[in-house]
């Protein structure tokens, strides 16, 4: 019947504020309980493969697939790996994911640009990072000797010389990748903290690089291991923060400046992670990449599992 249908006007007017209040408070609810990463928000949660080892490359697609399945959505390269640059692309595209950043060697960068560049390309990134500086060819490893060891005699002895020219080769880099419309960056470990007279290699590599040319790729674990704090190291630089490696540290790890660290699966270390991301989106970081260095306390695909968990809950 017609009359049934009649409502009053405060009636009605009653009902659209409620049906308002009930999507109002739905949506503070939501925005309660979103998560820091999100698969279509500006935070994506990706992985550096170097975490994987060669475990990654015995079934590019199907762990490509896995990664997608643990939240993971960007994907930053080392510099090294055994496939053409267009096939990483092509799987990682058709597992969901995208390859947004590499690591690239800092000689091959500054002597032979052009190769750099096409397998930037052929990645599709638009991030490109040195991880470490040029070694030259006065560092060797003595046979029977180790890695770190032969590490910690050469940076042991680098004077604020060697730092000025690492900035100065970082420059030239950026410059070439800047005129090929990529963002360039450094990535650096521990020994870079080592304090030299009243500085260190990392206060002379930010002060003598262009900020125009070169951004800086913050290594949470590699931060603490030197003994600072990494919310104060992103507030000194700002937005020359490109991204982020998300690493945690055992209680028991001990300042170093020589490659040391005793990481642990993130979350059950001593970082404080929703501080250190609400600094980093603070200042305009893009891209959060989860890296654990080894040994493993399981299998590397376990840790990215145990990663994606912790890291996906976080608010």
């Amino acid at each position: 019947m017609v009359y049934a249908l009649r409502i009053s006007r405060r009636n009605a007017l009653k009902g659209t504020m409620a049906t308002l209040g009930s999507l109002m408070a739905a949506g503070c609810m939501s925005a309660h309980n979103s998560t820091f990463f999100s698969p279509t928000g500006p935070q994506k949660l990706g992985i550096q493969l170097y975490t994987l080892g060669d475990e990654v490359w015995t079934d590019v697609g199907g762990n490509f697939v896995r990664l997608w399945e643990l939240g993971f959505r960007e994907l930053e390269l080392p510099s090294n790996y055994p496939l053409p640059a267009r096939e990483v692309r092509r799987l990682a595209e058709a597992a969901g994911l995208d390859v947004v950043s590499t690591h690239i060697d800092i000689s091959a960068a500054i002597e032979t640009p052009e190769e750099v560049l096409r397998a930037c390309t052929d990645l599709g990134v638009k991030d490109a990072i040195v991880p470490f500086p040029d070694l030259g060819p006065d560092f060797a490893v003595p046979e029977g000797g180790d890695f770190v060891g032969a590490i910690a005699s050469f940076f042991g002895v680098k004077d604020a010389d060697y730092w000025t020219r690492t900035a100065a080769d970082l420059n030239i880099v950026g410059a070439g990748m800047k005129a090929a419309g990529l963002r360039f960056g450094y990535h650096h470990h521990n020994m870079e903290f080592r304090p030299i007279d009243s500085r260190t290699g990392w206060d002379i590599i930010v002060v003598e690089t262009d900020p125009d040319l070169v951004g800086f790729q913050i290594d949470t674990g590699w931060v603490s291991a030197g003994g600072l704090d990494p919310v104060e190291v992103l507030a000194s630089i700002g937005d020359r923060v490109m991204s982020l490696h998300l690493k945690d540290l055992s209680p028991s790890s001990q300042t170093d400046y020589a490659l040391g660290l005793a990481t642990a699966n993130i979350g059950r270390g001593r970082l404080d992670w929703e501080t250190i991301l609400a600094a980093a989106k603070q200042i305009g970081a893009r891209h959060f990449f989860f890296e654990q260095e080894g040994p493993f306390a399981s299998s590397r695909m376990a840790a990215a599992t145990e990663a994606g968990r912790y890291l996906g809950s976080l608010k």
